[in-house]
C-alpha cells in the first residue's frame, strides 16, 4: 500500500516537471516586455531625466530592492556613450548604455547583463498627450532574445512579471521625482 502511494507520488511530481521543463522550453525566443504611465510633466523633463547618466541612480528600483548594490558611472553625463553598471548579488552584474536619444521622444540603452550574457534593448518612448499638454505617456520597454539554455531560468523565477514589477516601481519613482519638480 505504501509502495503504491510513493509509486504514485512519483509519477505525478515526475509529470509535473516534465510538464515544466517542456513549457519552459517552448517559451518563444523573441520577447518584448512593456509598461506604460501617465506622467504628469513635459516631454522635456522627462527626458533630461531619463538622459542623464547621473540621474539614472535617482529612479530606477533595483537598489532600492537590493541596499548592497553598488552602482558606477562612466563616460558622458549625458546621452550616447554613457554608461551606468552595477553590481549586486540579487541583482546581478549588469551594465547600461546609451545608444541613441531623440530630444522629447525617446531614449534607448543597450543592456548587458555578465551574469549569463544576456543583451537587450532598453527603450523609454515619451508621448505627449494631445489634448493636456502636462501630461506624458511614458513607455518602458525591453526586448531581446532568449537564449536557450536562459529560457527555463525566465519561466522559473518569472523574470517577464519581475521585471514588469521593477519597471512599474521605476516608473512611479520617475513620476514621484518630476512631481517634487526634480
Amino acid at each position: 500500500m505504501l509502495k503504491t502511494l510513493f509509486n504514485t507520488v512519483a509519477f505525478c511530481v515526475s509529470l509535473f516537471v516534465l510538464y515544466s521543463v517542456y513549457q519552459s522550453v517552448n517559451i518563444p525566443t523573441e520577447f518584448k516586455i512593456a509598461v506604460s504611465r501617465n506622467v504628469e510633466a513635459s516631454p522635456s523633463k522627462v527626458f533630461d531625466l531619463l538622459n542623464m547618466s547621473a540621474r539614472f541612480s535617482e529612479w530606477e528600483p533595483w537598489s532600492k530592492a537590493d541596499p548592497t548594490l553598488k552602482m558606477f558611472f562612466d563616460g558622458p553625463a549625458t546621452g550616447l556613450g554613457s554608461i551606468v553598471a552595477w553590481n549586486s548579488k540579487r541583482r546581478g552584474n549588469v551594465t547600461v548604455q546609451w545608444r541613441s536619444a531623440v530630444p522629447n521622444k525617446e531614449v534607448s540603452y543597450a543592456v548587458a547583463v555578465q551574469d549569463y550574457g544576456g543583451r537587450y534593448d532598453m527603450v523609454f518612448e515619451i508621448e505627449q498627450d494631445l489634448v493636456d499638454d502636462h501630461l506624458v505617456k511614458l513607455t518602458w520597454q525591453l526586448s531581446g532574445r532568449r537564449k536557450p539554455l536562459e529560457k527555463p531560468f525566465w519561466y522559473f523565477l518569472k523574470l517577464d512579471a519581475k521585471i514588469r514589477r521593477d519597471f512599474l516601481a521605476g516608473l512611479e519613482n520617475m513620476e514621484n521625482l518630476l512631481k517634487a519638480g526634480k
